[in-house]
């Protein structure tokens, strides 16, 4: 992946997917890597008095011919914004 897809799927996640009701899903696409993913909230938990979520990730990458990769992070809000867990 380029820096490029991370930031997209960083925008994605932040603007579409953070803060939603579970279940809620967002796509990304690069056209200049013709790379892709789908983000989907699965769970919403507390955590030392944080808010905190678990979001599953799942990339497409064209250089390989691999399945989708698959994975699952857990996300929490500090006071500088949502960091992995």
């Amino acid at each position: 992946m380029s820096q490029d897809d991370i930031n997209m799927l960083h925008q994605t996640v932040d603007q579409q997917v953070h803060g939603k009701a579970v279940g809620a899903t967002a796509s990304w696409s690069n056209p200049s890597s013709g790379n892709s993913g789908t983000i989907n909230l699965l769970k919403k938990y507390r955590y030392k008095d944080m808010q905190c979520e678990q979001v599953q990730y799942t990339f497409r990458t064209i250089r390989r011919t691999t399945n989708p990769e698959h994975y699952v992070l857990n996300s929490c809000l500090t006071p500088e914004g949502w960091k992995i867990a």
